[in-house]
């Protein structure tokens, strides 16, 4: 028997350890998955079920009937836990029916699993009440807690629970798997390279981002993305106040995600100009044109940078809150331009 993971790309830290966590029966019984967005923290959740109840030799094999089933979402043994439509926490109540289902032996396999989808989002009386069966699951069950970082949740949750993280991909590593395994992605870089290029730029390292995008109405709306957040660097070392701040209209977040997006973009692309302030030789993540990020670098001090990026965490942070949108962007417009020019 082996378990290979084949259809993971990458990760082979996480592949290895959980082969032979598998293999050895030694697979713990809850383990946190963290990692961005897209970066196949789910995917990865599913292939380890999978490969625990596959009945190939080589696991897991994807066509047998457990397999089939894990893969279509129907299998009775898999319970997916995710944040209620319109809400924006999982609650108590919640975390009360996966402690009163938990005892009850799987249907078909020999292991049943929980996977909570941005557990992090759990209110705190609902990471409080799932602690006892974390502390002492029965024999067959197996929680997978998937979030983009572990330092979300309650210290009592991490210290029970193994915590792994998803690779994060270069531009490189990204290119090299897209062109070697998805046409899409082939006939996208033939059509279109520099716009290809931005596909791979915005994702962040994170493969599954690339995936969901390789149409042309994505890649224009990346573009459009890139040049925003270079309309917004030309604005902030400029000397118009008023034509910095009035960019807050052009930034579409009336959503959360869209801010989040737009902050975390600001964030990574101030991380490449630190990195061209400081070294010669640094890899961007953000941006493809190298002179761009050195012509920013030339009009900003390296402590304008480094508190900018400190402020960018804490309009996260903010917004983690649920604080007024408008107000989140206005402030986040305002307190970058005056760190800027401090």
């Amino acid at each position: 028997m082996s378990v290979c993971f084949n259809r993971i790309h990458g990760n082979q830290n996480l592949k290895s350890y959980f082969s032979q966590a598998i293999t050895g029966e030694a697979m713990p019984h809850a383990l946190i998955l963290e990692g961005q967005n897209g970066s196949g923290r789910y995917t990865f959740a599913l292939e380890l079920a999978m490969s625990m109840c596959c009945k190939a030799q080589e696991k897991p094999c994807g066509i047998c009937n457990n397999c089939r089933k894990f893969k279509e979402g129907i299998s009775p043994d898999v319970v997916t836990v995710t944040l209620p439509e319109g809400k924006a926490s999982i609650p108590v109540d919640a975390v009360r029916d996966i402690k009163s289902s938990a005892s009850k032996v799987p249907i078909e396999n020999d292991y049943k699993f929980y996977i909570i989808r941005n557990c992090e989002k759990m209110t705190v009386q609902a990471q409080n009440a799932i602690l006892k069966v974390l502390e002492e699951p029965p024999s067959f069950i197996v929680f997978i807690l998937i979030t983009t970082s572990a330092s979300l949740l309650l210290p009592t949750i991490v210290s029970r629970a193994p915590v792994f993280r998803m690779q994060s991909f270069t531009a490189e590593e990204l290119t090299d798997i897209l062109l070697n395994n998805y046409q899409k992605a082939q006939k996208l870089n033939a059509d279109d390279p520099e716009g290809f290029s931005y596909l791979v730029r915005a994702a962040n390292g994170c493969l599954g981002q690339v995936i969901e995008n390789l149409d042309k109405r994505s890649v224009g709306n990346t573009t459009k993305r890139y040049q925003l957040i270079e309309d917004f660097f030309c604005a902030l070392i400029g000397n118009d106040k008023y034509s910095f701040i009035s960019l807050e209209e052009e930034i579409n977040s009336k959503k959360r995600e869209e801010f989040v997006s737009f902050v975390s973009d600001i964030r990574i692309a101030l991380r490449d100009v630190l990195c061209v302030k400081k070294s010669t030789q640094a890899q961007l993540l953000f941006f493809i044109s190298e002179e761009k990020a050195i012509a920013f670098a030339s009009m900003l001090t390296l402590e304008s940078i480094v508190n900018m990026i400190g402020f960018c965490n804490e309009a996260l942070k903010n917004n983690e809150l649920n604080a007024n949108m408008n107000l989140l962007k206005i402030n986040f417009m305002s307190g970058m331009w005056k760190r800027a020019h401090s």
